[in-house]
């Protein structure tokens, strides 16, 4: 295409094309010449519906308030013509949902992975960002060992038009029961609580290999059933720390005025565990771990 080379510009190197959606909308990777890594989105504005073009545009507002390390940040876009299109770096690494396999016998590693990722939310959250998507596939751990948040397409940030409604989305399992309701046309508060419910699902599956609530499969996706309150995690590790249950208890309640209120009291808690005797406990509980 004729637009993807006034973008590019002889500033990049064409690696590959990623997921290419028609000529409505293409992903493309790309090579900086200090072998950073980049995804280059170009949308055609005049064929595709409004929801992709709503979705880039928040998603550059979002990001360019955002700077930290472990997050996906956006370095160029523009509008050309008929096309918009972003530039944003990628985080190269492995699915959360795959490096759980490598921290199979190191409990404190996973630990400090969960830290460092209510610290990201914690950073999201003070700058009034709400990333709404959080599953095993929101995060990668990079060569380097921490965790990097990868997208934001989901993400909510004061000031701008608000979306409600998760339409043709494959993760409704770790979608607050708030978020869930909203399905239905529901409206619910936006807050921290959100994001913390999320990833306190992300890492109770990465701990017991279960979800904490039943799943109803439905045409597509599993739907979770909040009707009840979550499977305490001594369900899975009867020898788990008393403290590290309530912990997930807490984060994981259906009422969100009973939900852990912010992401760095998460980190400190957490950082208390990792720091009290209870470690040798959780160390014999993570062995004695029932995956199915």
């Amino acid at each position: 295409m004729q637009i993807e080379t006034e973008i590019i510009n002889g500033r990049y190197e064409i690696l590959d094309e990623l997921e290419p959606n028609g000529q409505d909308q293409r992903f493309i990777l790309l090579k900086l010449l200090n072998n950073e890594y980049y995804e280059l989105t170009i949308i055609d504005m005049s064929t595709v519906n409004s929801a992709p073009i709503m979705r880039a545009k928040r998603e550059i507002k979002i990001l360019s308030v955002l700077n930290h390390p472990q997050i996906t940040s956006i370095i160029d876009w523009g509008i050309k013509e008929k096309f918009l299109y972003m530039i944003r770096t990628v985080k190269k690494g492995i699915q959360l949902n795959e490096w759980w396999i490598s921290t199979y016998k190191n409990p404190q590693l996973f630990l400090t992975q969960m830290i460092n990722a209510f610290d990201i939310i914690d950073y999201l959250h003070k700058n009034q960002v709400f990333h709404r998507g959080i599953t095993p596939n929101s995060m990668v751990v990079t060569e380097t060992g921490r965790i990097n948040f990868v997208n934001a397409g989901t993400a909510y940030m004061a000031g701008l038009a608000r979306i409600t409604r998760y339409v043709g989305l494959n993760f409704t399992e770790y979608l607050a029961p708030e978020q869930l309701a909203s399905l239905t046309g529901e409206k619910y508060e936006i807050s921290d609580g959100i994001d913390i419910f999320s990833a306190a699902v992300v890492f109770y599956e990465s701990l017991t290999g279960h979800f904490p609530f039943k799943c109803v499969q439905g045409p597509s996706v599993r739907i979770p059933q909040y009707d009840n309150k979550a499977y305490d995690l001594r369900k899975f590790l009867p020898r788990i720390p008393k403290a590290f249950a309530e912990l997930f208890n807490n984060m994981l309640s259906v009422e969100t005025d009973n939900r852990t209120k912010s992401a760095s009291a998460v980190s400190a808690r957490l950082f208390e565990i990792i720091s009290s005797r209870g470690m040798m406990d959780f160390q014999s509980a993570w062995l004695e771990r029932n995956i199915a």
